[in-house]
């Protein structure tokens, strides 16, 4: 008996060993380009922020959850995903202008994320403070006031990671960055789930929203250490009344056609994607009665399998034309809230978020680099908050006219009219690939 079990012992350290070196020599491949050696660099720092971004961004599914057991509205849930909608599609404008004229847009990118990420912090803070429906009002407050310095790192972080990888490497350094950020969610939200329905309400929220927040500290770090050349000069930086800036901007949208139908096309599919934003969590406490514990399992099957789905669109892209991949992960994207709104076992919920999450992390790669394709470099921020102001727009639409739908005809019917919206909204890609065949024979 005593040799049996030094003998499974054994086999147990050599089983862990095994693991330790297979994942050590995935993390070193993972961090290492055999390319350029500026991208090299670039790509190592990169990498390092998103690991503690992945750390700070495995609080955000619990922002709303704790929201919605506070007692919030369906209204002030969809406020919660539309607020940065809304700060960004008023300001997006005015900040890529002043992006554009700025030399070195590293600090720009990098700093106001400290700010971004203290929501989180706050939040925890101030249940404290308050409660019920007086904290839902803070917490409002606190995540709306971080709507500005979101709205800046979203524009920044499109120059930057375009600037790192260049037109050759964007699959190659997104799959890697995004893998990344979702391997370390994956290892800490399954722990945090039931680290929730352990520890007493709120001070478990609170524990969890102010610990996680300090990992600020290490992607900041990290992404200073980026090497960056300056940016162009631009001919659309100088200051402008509000009715000169727009007439501007008609005339960039109308001398990029491939861009505008590109983006208007994305605004589509993504108004229908944004609908369900509020949804899933309402959904997943209120009908299916959801423990944070199958929560955190959600969570945790999303982000594992948002890494599988990184390699595996990467590989594809090697062999495989874009509009292939477009036409795949929007269809599958499409189907996703049908297939949730279809049952209320968790444990296929689960099954059905791990094969969304494949087929998020392709539209993720797929979006990214056909934006990037159209987009002037000389104009490069203009155009990228043009782009972003258009899906503010959707955000901002979205998950109201969801919550709408929801109140007035119940969450399974309104996650079908989302699926239904971006069904339409993969006829409209696809419909852009056999024109252009067309066009070409």
């Amino acid at each position: 008996m005593y040799n049996d079990r030094l003998a499974d012992l054994a086999n147990y350290f050599m089983s862990a060993r095994l693991i330790l070196l297979a994942s050590l020599n995935l993390v070193r491949k993972l961090f290492t380009y055999t390319g350029d050696s500026d991208i090299n660099h670039n790509l190592r720092f990169a990498l390092l922020e998103s690991a503690f971004l992945g750390i700070i961004f495995t609080a955000d599914p619990f922002v709303s959850v704790f929201l919605v057991r506070n007692g919030a509205t369906s209204f002030q849930v969809s406020l919660l995903s539309s607020m940065p909608a809304i700060s960004g599609l008023i300001l997006v404008m005015f900040i890529g202008r002043f992006l554009q004229s700025r030399k070195n847009i590293l600090p720009w990118y990098s700093f106001p994320r400290i700010f971004s990420v203290s929501a989180y912090f706050f939040t925890g803070l101030a249940a404290f403070f308050f409660q019920e429906k007086a904290l839902t009002l803070i917490v409002l407050i606190i995540w709306g006031l971080a709507t500005v310095p979101q709205t800046i790192i979203m524009v920044g972080f499109t120059v930057v990671m375009e600037i790192v990888a260049d037109s050759r490497h964007r699959f190659e350094l997104m799959s890697r960055r995004w893998a990344v950020m979702a391997g370390i969610s994956a290892l800490l939200l399954g722990g945090i789930g039931v680290f929730l329905d352990l520890v007493p309400s709120p001070l478990n929220y609170q524990i969890v929203f102010m610990t996680l927040s300090l990992a600020v500290i290490g992607s900041t770090t990290f992404a200073l250490k980026m090497k960056l050349p300056d940016n162009e000069p631009s001919d659309h930086t100088a200051p402008l009344p509000i009715n000169k800036q727009l007439q501007q901007y008609k005339v960039l949208l109308k001398d990029n056609p491939p861009f505008t139908r590109f983006i208007l096309k994305r605004l589509f599919y993504h108004f229908g994607w944004t609908m369900a934003f509020p949804l899933y969590t309402i959904y997943f406490v209120r009908v299916v009665h959801a423990s944070d514990t199958w929560i955190g399992i959600f969570n945790t099957a999303s982000t594992i399998l948002v890494v599988v789905g990184y390699f595996f669109w990467l590989k594809q892209s090697r062999k495989r034309d874009n509009r292939v991949l477009l036409g795949w992960t929007t269809f599958g994207i499409a189907l996703y809230p049908i297939l949730i709104s279809a049952t209320v076992r968790v444990e296929i919920i689960a099954l059905v978020i791990g094969l969304g999450a494949v087929f998020q992390a392709g539209m993720d790669l797929v979006f990214f680099d056909e934006l990037m394709k159209t987009v002037p470099r000389k104009s490069n921020i203009i155009f990228i908050s043009i782009a972003q102001s258009a899906q503010y727009l959707a955000t901002i639409a979205g998950p109201f006219i969801g919550s709408f739908l929801a109140d007035q005809f119940g969450l399974v019917t309104a996650l079908i009219i989302s699926g239904v919206v971006r069904l339409i909204g993969f006829g409209l890609f696809m419909s852009a690939k056999r024109e252009s065949t067309i066009a070409e024979s």
